[in-house]
């Protein structure tokens, strides 16, 4: 039991990781201009309308990949039910994105899209998880 907490603990702080290094790489490329604060949604919502379809795809990417991560490690670390544990770092992936998209403006493109990301990243990390990691015990 303690190790399927420690499993979610780690995945969602392996997803959270991914996420950030890919969507570093997304802000180094797609900067946000020092005049906006980025607590004015109305300037966000104005600079998010400028941003071309690579810096989507890259965020899109990061979602993608980390609960792919998260799912996989996650699953690696947790002593059992290592489908439950991926599919709830999926879902709780999927919630925060909701709540991401309701708080930053987004073309509604990216939100649909966005919106299928989570899921399936979690169930093919699993997939991974169950192909190339399985644990093994004696």
């Amino acid at each position: 039991m303690a190790r399927n907490v420690i499993g979610l603990i780690i995945g969602i702080t392996a997803a959270g990781m991914v996420m950030f290094f890919i969507q570093s790489i997304s802000n180094s490329l797609f900067p946000i201009p020092q005049d906006i604060d980025p607590k004015d949604m109305d300037a966000m919502k104005a600079h998010v309308a400028t941003l071309p379809p690579l810096a989507f795809i890259l965020v899109l990417l990061s979602h993608f990949f980390g609960a792919l991560a998260g799912a996989a490690i996650g699953s690696k670390v947790a002593s059992s039910h290592q489908f439950k544990i991926s599919m709830f770092i999926g879902a709780f992936m999927l919630i925060m994105g909701i709540i991401s998209l309701v708080t930053i403006p987004h073309p509604v493109w990216f939100m649909v899209v966005d919106m299928f990301t989570y899921l399936p990243g979690a169930l093919l990390g699993y997939t991974i998880y169950q192909r190339f990691m399985p644990n093994y015990t004696a």
